[in-house]
């Protein structure tokens, strides 16, 4: 497994050809994640709130994105990463986890995927066995075979993105797809049949790619945001992701944000998750309050000043009515904690290995959507 850095152009023109709406402005992109709602398409991009111009659509939505340490601050950034990498050994993980992917290797191997051909006619009977066990509705147009065929011309005519195939038997069982933007390797695509799960396909697979990354000068592997949905989450956890955690700024508008809470609750419930600043999330994994959400996000005052902030890149935001102290220096700087499952029963972390590969193929739509 191997990865050829992507420039942030050949990123956005990645994806878009995934059908993401992306803007590029005074050399930022930005990626439009829900209707108005923005956040930089590269997710660990830190911007400075009183240099920055935003698209202008954000004044009926809002946006997020990662400050600097030491720039104002009003919320916080979380993502699901793999950190030292150069130090990764399959013998400091559990004797649970070293079991899992040592039953892996016995069952699967890992191949660069070149031949469109074959990969159509392999992976598209491992996709339609993925959308039947889970439902999972993002692009759930691929169903059709026609479309999964335009989805995979389209993969292939994008060489800087690493496809993977895992194969029991000699015979294609999964499909991971990833790609290194700056120093940091971003888990895209991964989906698998039934068979394979049983067979801890999923701790294979991990456990290839941070392999493979020790070779490599990145400083983590991403696998997605929060999603909120306790099972998917932990089962990340569970096989050694930390949550990093990043100051940022947060600015929603509040109508808008009054018509998510009822409209668009799921997004609205990830959004807490994504923001939730540290003391918020203790092993449980509670779930932030509305209040503490709307200070992060102030729901009060115009979203930015219409006059200033969309003309030069100096121009500063509205002051909101109610915001948030900046962080001190110490908090700004960046916090990497370690959650570990307290209670899971044997039975509730089976299930959550189980779904694992549903949070995988979710990091699709992880990194890139909130």
């Amino acid at each position: 497994m191997h990865w050829d850095r992507m420039t942030m152009d050949e990123f956005a023109t990645c994806q878009q050809a995934e059908g993401l709406k992306v803007v590029q402005i005074d050399g930022t992109w930005w990626v439009e994640i829900r209707p108005f709602f923005f956040r930089p398409l590269f997710p660990f991009a830190q911007l400075d709130p009183q240099q920055q111009r935003y698209p202008k659509k954000a004044l009926l939505g809002g946006y997020l994105h990662a400050v600097p340490a030491g720039m104002p601050a009003n919320s916080t950034m979380n993502f699901f990463v793999y950190d030292d990498l150069k130090n990764y050994s399959i013998s400091s993980l559990s004797s649970k986890r070293r079991k899992a992917i040592t039953r892996g290797m016995k069952n699967f191997t890992a191949k660069l995927l070149t031949n469109q051909k074959e990969f159509i006619d392999g992976a598209y009977e491992v996709y339609i066995s993925f959308q039947k066990r889970t439902n999972y509705s993002y692009k759930d147009e691929r169903v059709n075979r026609q479309a999964f065929e335009e989805w995979s011309r389209s993969l292939f005519t994008r060489p800087k993105v690493t496809k993977v195939g895992i194969y029991h038997q000699d015979k294609l069982c999964a499909v991971e797809t990833s790609y290194l933007i700056e120093d940091v390797i971003i888990g895209d695509t991964l989906f698998a049949n039934d068979m394979s799960l049983k067979l801890d396909v999923t701790d294979f697979i991990y456990h290839r790619v941070r392999e493979a990354a020790v070779q490599t000068d990145a400083r983590y592997v991403f696998t997605g945001f929060p999603t909120g949905v306790m099972s998917l989450d932990q089962s990340k956890f569970i096989r050694g992701c930390k949550l990093l955690t990043i100051p940022a700024r947060c600015k929603i508008n509040p109508v808008t944000l009054s018509v998510v809470k009822v409209f668009m609750k799921s997004s609205y419930d990830k959004l807490l998750k994504i923001i939730a600043p540290p003391a918020q999330r203790p092993a449980e994994a509670a779930i932030v309050s509305e209040t503490d959400c709307c200070q992060s996000c102030p729901p009060a005052a115009p979203l930015v000043d219409t006059d200033t902030a969309h003309s030069t890149p100096g121009s500063k935001e509205a002051p909101p009515a109610r915001q948030k102290e900046p962080l001190s220096s110490e908090k700004q700087s960046i916090n990497e904690t370690q959650l570990l499952p307290s209670s899971a029963t044997p039975a509730q972390e089976l299930a959550e290995a189980e779904e694992a590969p549903e949070a995988q193929e979710a990091a699709t739509s992880d990194s890139r959507l909130t």
